[in-house]
């Protein structure tokens, strides 16, 4: 048998190589077409939190209520729209640090308008505890190609990583199937619902479990074990002045209020003075009010919360209409008194503790 010529092997070599090249390209199209479907399907479902933000239709809102659990669970939207006679617009959300909370506000005014920000901020939020999940990556990926999202996604998870899902069709959907990709929409259509929370202003999911006599064994349950003390995190401390500089830029009002939690509870950590005042400064730094009731007695009742650190439907009635005064307060108040009320608001809050009590008595 005649040897094949060096002209037929290379032939041969040229077919296969160009069958890879066919399949390989091929199989980017199908990565491109679904990556796309996807991104589509997503840009049309409002129920999830980043289309909101992104795809629904331009306003200008009074209030916007900004936050994670403590404004979540102690904040009664639909009360505080009540007690303000304004539209209030609920951004708060459970286990979200202040990094994706200045990404959800950038998100939110680069659409919309507000007139006053009510800025929710925790002891815990600057600290490197608290949060299991402090960054929710995967509700941002299908807008990853949007400068703002893509910026603040590689400030928290890195360059690489956000390239990755930027630039790769289907990486993304593919790594967080069970929230944004394929599975997501799958469980959607055989469940029924949404798979996320819609922002909106309507009433909120509230505990309504009650804490336990602090003689009672369930109240130690309760409370865990003991963590050590959290570490300041710089990061945290840069996105909460972040916050309050994208606020700022746009021209909103801002209001700052911490959410009251148990004695039992701050007892626990001997640095959490030091963090409120880190706090207190950043409010005269900005020259905003800040709203503090942890050390009122009237917020001590056990009968308020659902856990120690955390209000129940009760407590956060009574917190709503509180902060709902406070704003009211601000409104009318000369400039030299939020200044006052920023550097220095044991006051502010020994009056809205007395006020509690009498709600609650």
């Amino acid at each position: 048998m005649a040897p094949r010529s060096s002209f037929t092997f290379n032939s041969e070599r040229l077919r296969t190589a160009t069958r890879w090249v066919a399949f390989a390209c091929g199989a980017l199209v199908l990565l491109l077409i679904n990556d796309g479907y996807l991104s589509s399907l997503h840009r049309k479902d409002h129920s999830r939190r980043v289309s909101w933000l992104r795809e629904s239709a331009p306003q200008r809102v009074s209030y916007v209520l900004l936050g994670a659990s403590p404004a979540r669970y102690g904040v009664d939207v639909e009360m505080l729209a009540e007690e303000l006679r304004a539209d209030v617009v609920d951004l708060s959300a459970d286990g979200r640090a202040y990094p994706e909370s200045k990404l959800v506000l950038e998100l939110f005014l680069a659409r919309h308008a507000a007139e006053t920000l009510l800025f929710e901020v925790d002891t815990w939020g600057i600290t490197t505890g608290g949060y299991s999940y402090p960054f929710h990556e995967y509700e941002f990926l299908p807008y990853i190609r949007d400068d703002m999202i893509s910026r603040s996604v590689a400030e928290v998870c890195g360059p690489w990583r956000a390239a990755r899902w930027k630039y790769l069709p289907m990486w993304a959907y593919g790594e967080f199937n069970e929230q944004i990709g394929v599975a997501s929409f799958s469980r959607k259509s055989l469940l029924g619902g949404s798979t996320s929370e819609v922002y909106g202003t309507g009433p909120e999911v509230f505990l309504e479990k009650v804490l336990p006599a602090t003689g009672d064994p369930r109240f130690a349950q309760e409370l865990g074990e003991t963590p050590g003390e959290p570490e300041i995190s710089a990061e945290r401390q840069r996105a909460c002045r972040r916050i309050l500089e994208v606020a700022r830029g746009q021209g909103v009002n801002i209001v700052m209020f911490l959410a009251p939690a148990h004695r039992e509870w701050k007892s626990r950590f001997p640095g959490e003075a030091g963090r409120v005042a880190w706090y207190r400064k950043l409010a005269c730094d900005f020259k905003v009010p800040l709203l503090v009731v942890d050390d009122a007695e009237g917020f001590q009742d056990r009968r308020l919360y659902a856990d120690a650190s955390h209000l129940n439907a009760s407590g956060a009635r009574i917190f709503t209409r509180c902060l709902a005064e406070f704003v009211k307060g601000m409104q009318t108040a000369k400039p030299s008194d939020a200044r006052l009320i920023g550097r220095e608001s044991r006051g502010a809050g020994t009056d809205a503790g007395e006020f509690a009590k009498a709600l609650y008595d």
